[in-house]
């Protein structure tokens, strides 16, 4: 009863129509703000993408060299099947130290690529003599 005696149906139109107009006009302002960022971030992104040539991602990462298994041409190389390792990882902290990467990218899959390398022990049987295996967590290529 007390609803009906005041006329609050017109200022409940007016109430809406003020919400959807904020809500149509806030949504435009989100998708615009929204595009300049994303350029921004783009940019970011790529600036970041030409440091990591220059300097490790992280300082988990660790400066390393892909080398092709049988650019090495080492008969030690080779296990009793006379199957070499594809791929060995050098580390540059320590250069004669040979890993074997198990899921190296096919990205990376080059000889003498420079790369930023994170990477975890495993424990399993070497699947060629001079190297051990790893496990890339993150690698990132670049430059000398």
């Amino acid at each position: 009863m007390f609803i009906t005696r005041f006329n609050i149906v017109p200022d409940m139109k007016i109430h809406t129509t003020i919400v959807i107009i904020c809500s149509v006009t806030l949504s435009f302002c989100l998708q615009g703000c929204g595009g300049l960022s994303m350029k921004k971030a783009d940019s970011i992104k790529a600036q970041d993408h030409q440091n990591h040539r220059i300097q490790p991602p992280s300082a988990d990462h660790i400066a390393g060299l892909i080398v092709q298994g049988n650019s090495l041409a080492d008969k030690a190389n080779i296990n009793e099947e006379g199957n070499s390792c594809p791929w060995f990882l050098k580390l540059e902290n320590d250069p004669t130290r040979l890993l074997d990467p198990i899921n190296l990218s096919e990205e990376f899959q080059q000889d003498d690529t420079p790369v930023w390398v994170i990477f975890s022990g495993m424990r399993r049987m070497n699947r060629c003599p001079e190297a051990n295996p790893v496990w890339i967590q993150d690698m990132v290529l670049r430059n000398r």
